[in-house]
């Protein structure tokens, strides 16, 4: 059975959005937290650590990517109307809003990566 990947323009931005600050966090983590292990636990802390910021840094930039390509798009004023035929809200999208099928893929993949990532930080903390 074939996977499908889509994303919309609102997907890279939330996660941009979401995860502004995650590599200063991160960079704090082994600073904050490694006093409380041993050598070999610490050093394998910094090294996850160091990892899932360069998932983030991957995952972010391909984000950006996927916005910027959006930009090149034209662009079509809309209005949002209630029930009274009141115009709500003007807004500008791209007229076709799409994210090619091989970037929310990759993107997909990247975020994919993060996940298991995580769960291997929660392990490691588990075990400790």
């Amino acid at each position: 059975m074939q996977q499908r990947y889509k994303a919309t323009r609102q997907t890279p931005f939330t996660f941009l959005i979401t995860f502004t600050d995650i590599d200063a966090l991160l960079q704090r983590y082994p600073d904050t937290l490694s006093f409380t292990l041993d050598k070999e636990s610490s050093l394998a802390f910094s090294a996850l650590i160091d990892r899932g910021r360069s998932l983030f840094q991957q995952a972010r930039g391909h984000a950006r990517k996927m916005l910027h390509d959006q930009g090149v798009l034209p662009l079509v004023d809309a209005v949002k109307i209630d029930g009274g035929d009141n115009v709500i809200d003007t807004f500008s999208m791209p007229l076709l809003p799409i994210i090619l099928h091989e970037d929310s893929k990759h993107f997909f993949a990247l975020t994919g990566q993060l996940a298991a990532w995580r769960q291997e930080l929660q392990a490691f903390w588990s075990e400790r």
